[in-house]
């Protein structure tokens, strides 16, 4: 069985928490107040900057060329995503650089990023294992919703957040990911197997803290 399997099903109990956090169903419903996805946005901008930190690391561990030039160009794609949508949003929203300057990262952000840059220095393996746990649940949490309540998404406010999730270009690169972490796992023996069902599923945990964390803002 490919690992990214293993995964799926260790970890979907977690996930089924995650797509019916509140957050996420107020989101879908458009009843999440204005003051939470602001709160939202911030502590996903402090993750993201994060998140190209963690991904330096464990490129830094990456054995070959083909390892490289996949976080190379993941790390290229998440500055894009920064630079190009996700600040500009937050200035749309009339979050401040003060707040930005301020309000500073949950507790649950600070355990969940404490975890991946502790995993993540090490195997290159499990690193990526780590960071596509995030990358799918997210895509996981849009399509349950659309295939759910796309009419009611469609007069939501948040309905961008849901349509960027279910584009068929974070699909695609969610794809890649998946074949990249199933390739090299391919000679992995049943304990390391069983350490990156593990590191997985403690991802789905702290994602699941994000979220709580982000509802009940801090």
């Amino acid at each position: 069985m490919k690992i990214t399997n293993l995964l799926f099903e260790a970890s979907k109990g977690k996930w089924q928490q995650a797509a019916a956090q509140p957050f996420v169903a107020e989101m879908a419903s458009g009843k999440l107040s204005s003051e939470r996805f602001r709160y939202y946005m911030l502590q996903d901008y402090y993750y993201l900057q994060a998140y190209i930190d963690i991904l330096n690391i464990i490129r830094s561990h990456a054995e070959t060329d083909e390892q490289r030039e996949f976080i190379d160009v993941t790390i290229q794609v998440t500055k894009d995503e920064l630079t190009q949508v996700h600040i500009p949003s937050m200035a749309q929203m009339g979050i401040t650089q003060e707040q930005i300057d301020t309000v500073g990262l949950s507790d649950a952000g600070k355990a969940y990023l404490d975890y991946l840059r502790k995993v993540s220095d090490g195997p290159v393996l499990r690193g990526l294992t780590a960071l596509l746990q995030c990358c799918w649940l997210y895509a996981y949490i849009a399509r349950e919703w659309m295939e759910k309540s796309a009419d009611t998404i469609a007069a939501s406010p948040y309905k961008t957040w849901f349509a960027a999730y279910t584009a068929p270009e974070y699909v695609a690169a969610r794809d890649a990911w998946v074949d990249l972490v199933d390739r090299l796992a391919e000679v992995a023996d049943t304990v390391e197997r069983a350490q990156l069902c593990e590191i997985f599923v403690t991802c789905a945990g702290h994602e699941n803290s994000f979220w709580e964390a982000a509802y009940k803002m801090g």
